[in-house]
């Protein structure tokens, strides 16, 4: 159904949380840029409220609240949303150029909210690949003033165009003028990543972590650069915070698993690893993508151990889902698979997928 208010607390009971939610409905393209999604609790915890403040809702209401200051906030909102509904309409027929243009007619009329319509539009100009549209709005909105949503965007273009090094520095220079502004954090370790900078990656996600620990998809980012580096507790703990806090997320992710029994399998502790594998196939059960990920990962704990038998029965499993899928597979889940194929020595069949 289509709303154009929610009014969602934090705690929801067993299940979902307010924040996970909020999440879903994003990512899902349940709730559209009109409307208006205000959370309300009564926690004040610094991490809950920084995680809750990244899934970016329009209001934060903490409890006791009463009728005037909700009244006086959501009257805001509307103003404020209103203008909206023909862009979100756009958007959601997919006709970006028409939503472009609603934008700019809004901007004309001098919206109320006119850095929220600069987002959308230079959101939708990255979508459509426009960078050269992208960098001339985020250009005229920096040469009023340095704004951090706007750099961001600038090293999100140079990322896309791969000038990592250029991307690299404007995403450095947005962390340092505003530590808090997680995004840029995201981006620069996505940056170090692509430029084969691990180590760096490492410190930029730990760093980031400290400040907003509740994020599934930055504590696993946090996981894979320090499974490469070879920093096995660092990435254990952040494989186990991951799976914690992703329990009702849209984020929950069978690589996670993997990759924590690939740690466990590495410190010498096989049987932790099939343990997490065990876990998985019950998490993950009407997933073929996650099966996938799950019996390759088994094959590489018992190559480990010392026993080709079950490690080729599970690569064997592995490639009947594949078969079964039709081969077709999320480059994620191909990269995996061809890793494990690597450490069973099956190289033809690696360098093929």
């Amino acid at each position: 159904s289509k709303y154009d208010i929610v009014i969602c607390d934090y705690n929801l009971g067993s299940g979902q949380n307010g924040q996970q939610t909020l999440e879903e409905a994003k990512l899902r393209n349940l709730i559209g840029v009109s409307t208006i999604w205000v959370m309300v609790t009564a926690e004040k915890t610094h991490d809950m409220v920084m995680g809750a403040a990244e899934v970016k809702p329009d209001d934060y209401l903490l409890k006791p609240i009463n009728q005037v200051l909700l009244e006086s906030r959501l009257e805001k909102l509307i103003a404020r949303k209103l203008s909206l509904k023909a862009i979100e309409a756009a958007i959601k027929a997919k006709n970006y150029p028409d939503a472009i243009v609603q934008c700019d007619l809004q901007l004309a009329a001098k919206a109320l909210n006119p850095q929220e319509v600069l987002r959308i539009k230079s959101d939708l100009l990255l979508t459509m690949g426009d960078y050269e549209a992208a960098t001339a709005l985020f250009g005229s909105v920096l040469a009023v003033r340095s704004v951090p949503w706007a750099k961001t965007g600038l090293g999100k273009i140079d990322f896309h165009t791969k000038k990592y090094a250029s991307a690299q520095e404007l995403f450095r220079q947005v962390v340092t003028e505003n530590p808090m502004y997680l995004e840029a954090t995201d981006w620069l370790a996505k940056t170090c990543m692509a430029l084969g900078d691990t180590v760096q990656a490492q410190q930029v996600l730990l760093d980031a972590v400290k400040v907003s620990p509740n994020s599934p998809t930055r504590q696993k980012s946090l996981g894979d650069a320090a499974y490469r580096n070879g920093a096995l507790d660092v990435a254990q703990a952040a494989f186990e915070k991951t799976i914690r806090i992703s329990e009702f997320s849209p984020h929950k992710n069978a690589a996670v698993y993997a990759g924590l029994a690939k740690v466990f399998s590495e410190q010498d502790a096989p049987l932790e690893a099939l343990k997490v594998l065990t876990q998985s196939k019950r998490e993950f059960k009407h997933n073929p993508e996650a099966a996938i990920q799950t019996a390759a990962a088994e094959s590489v704990v018992y190559h480990r151990m010392g026993d080709p038998v079950k490690a080729e029965a599970a690569m064997t499993e592995a490639e009947r889902v594949v078969e079964k899928q039709g081969g077709k597979l999320s480059a994620e889940v191909a990269i995996e698979l061809a890793q494990s194929l690597f450490k069973l020595g099956k190289k033809d069949k690696a360098c093929a997928l």
